[in-house]
């Protein structure tokens, strides 16, 4: 399969929530400076844009998001339904776009402490 990505995204090694049109929970299963792809208990419309907010060292973080494609899938733990959305930014702030990545970071260097690198304090808290 050809990867259609821009930029490579980012699993997170603890869980990540966030949320979707300002209520709705969202566990981030991977994030990158372009995108996310969420976990959501209830379907997204395709081809529409919605409101995302993810924690962030500075508070919380709101961009808005394209999403390009919504799925069902059986939740984790016996939980029931659940869907998985593929989101793409859009008309990010520069601001917004270093936050991100400020994140992704925070991520990255929290997967290498759990691997047996130097331990850091995460900056990402859980929502």
């Amino acid at each position: 399969m050809i990867e259609r990505r821009r930029s490579q995204r980012v699993v997170p090694p603890n869980p990540l929530f966030g949320t979707v049109r300002a209520a709705e929970s969202a566990r981030v299963v991977d994030l990158s400076v372009h995108g996310a792809q969420v976990e959501v208990p209830m379907p997204l419309r395709p081809a529409t844009e919605c409101s995302v907010t993810l924690p962030s060292g500075d508070g919380p973080l709101r961009v808005r998001a394209h999403i390009h494609r919504c799925r069902a899938i059986l939740a984790g733990g016996g939980g029931g339904m659940a869907y998985r959305a593929g989101l793409e930014f859009v008309a990010l702030e520069r601001v917004q776009a270093e936050s991100i990545e400020d994140v992704i970071v925070d991520l990255v260097l929290s997967a290498a402490a759990g691997r047996g690198g130097q331990p850091r304090a995460p900056t990402v808290a859980a929502c």
